[in-house]
């Protein structure tokens, strides 16, 4: 086990921008068209694509994992996951991350279980990274980060971090750099294959945990519990864009590369879609009547953005924002 609290000294302190960028008004933005996908028949918690955008994949907190189609919005298949913290679309297949860190493979086609690699099983997941290809996984525990992958000796790895609890992952389109983010607001970079981080980028802008985490290209989106949002530049690690999302603090984040957007969606149900270079907002969107938004996907055309809230799954039409 490899104790990491005394590089906490190394931590630098970001300085904002010389003038904050304002949140554009909300109201003077489009509002996106939504159409009902889907309704799961129990609350949910998380939902993938696949990588053509032909179904989407719902996990409920009952532990339910439904594979449906994203034209009509039909069931292909179930199986039960009980215990089941997230679902991640990985290459062909899928993988499950469970409540205590381990991972359970899901043949996509079919549902069909695959072979599950196994944590530590004294700790809790609290964030979760996985590998577009799915040779490995990261997970965030109360003390610092688990790596799931076969070629580890016991099948996983474990490190400590002195940053109160990792509450946010996200690693980048190659899987080559992960992002960590704590609950003392601090934001770490490790390389995503072998775990070493990279003691000159330890940056903390603010006190407040991290709640979400995004890479886009040369960027980071970053969310706090203080309802902030900032758009780093990953080379210089400068503060880009410092904005703030008005309500609930920003639980999830979704970034469309090729479009240049990021979606963004609180606690209350409200969805924004920004633009990376200015910070603008280009749309918005609620689902405050269905219940509480659990996650955020854009579709691999970027010509969607799938919005799980409650039992159901709608499909937010992009299409004016071209």
């Amino acid at each position: 086990m490899l104790s990491l609290a005394w590089f906490a000294l190394t931590w630098l302190q970001v300085p904002a921008p010389q003038s904050e960028v304002p949140q554009s008004e909300v109201p003077q933005s489009k509002v996106l068209e939504s159409r009902p996908l889907l309704d799961a028949g129990a609350a949910l918690r998380d939902l993938a694509l696949d990588a053509r955008g032909k179904r989407v994949f719902t996990l409920s907190d009952a532990g339910e994992l439904k594979a449906w189609s994203t034209h009509d919005g039909q069931s292909a298949w179930s199986l039960e996951a009980r215990g089941a913290w997230a679902v991640d679309a990985a290459g062909e297949g899928l993988l499950l991350t469970m409540a205590t860190p381990s991972v359970l493979r899901v043949e996509a086609a079919a549902g069909a279980l695959g072979a599950t690699l196994a944590g530590p099983s004294d700790l809790l997941t609290l964030a979760c990274a996985v590998d577009p290809h799915g040779a490995f996984a990261w997970v965030g525990v109360p003390d610092g980060l688990v790596q799931l992958a076969p070629g580890l000796e016991k099948g996983w790895s474990h490190q400590e971090l002195d940053n109160e609890g990792v509450t946010a992952l996200a690693l980048d389109a190659a899987g080559a750099q992960l992002a960590v983010g704590g609950h003392d607001g601090s934001l770490r970079f490790a390389d995503a294959h072998s775990g070493e981080l990279d003691y000159k980028r330890v940056l903390r802008v603010t006190p407040s945990p991290v709640t979400a985490l995004a890479f886009a290209p040369k960027l980071l989106v970053a969310a706090n519990e203080d309802r902030s949002l900032r758009v780093l530049n990953l080379a210089s690690g400068q503060v880009k864009l410092q904005l703030k999302q008005d309500g609930a603090p920003v639980r999830l984040l979704a970034v469309a590369a090729k479009a240049g957007w990021f979606a963004s969606g609180d606690g209350e149900g409200n969805v924004l879609v920004w633009q990376l270079a200015q910070g603008t907002v280009l749309a918005h969107w609620s689902a405050a009547s269905l219940g509480a938004l659990v996650a955020l996907a854009f579709a691999p055309d970027e010509k969607t953005l799938y919005a799980a809230a409650g039992q159901r799954v709608l499909a937010l039409d992009l299409g004016p924002l071209k």
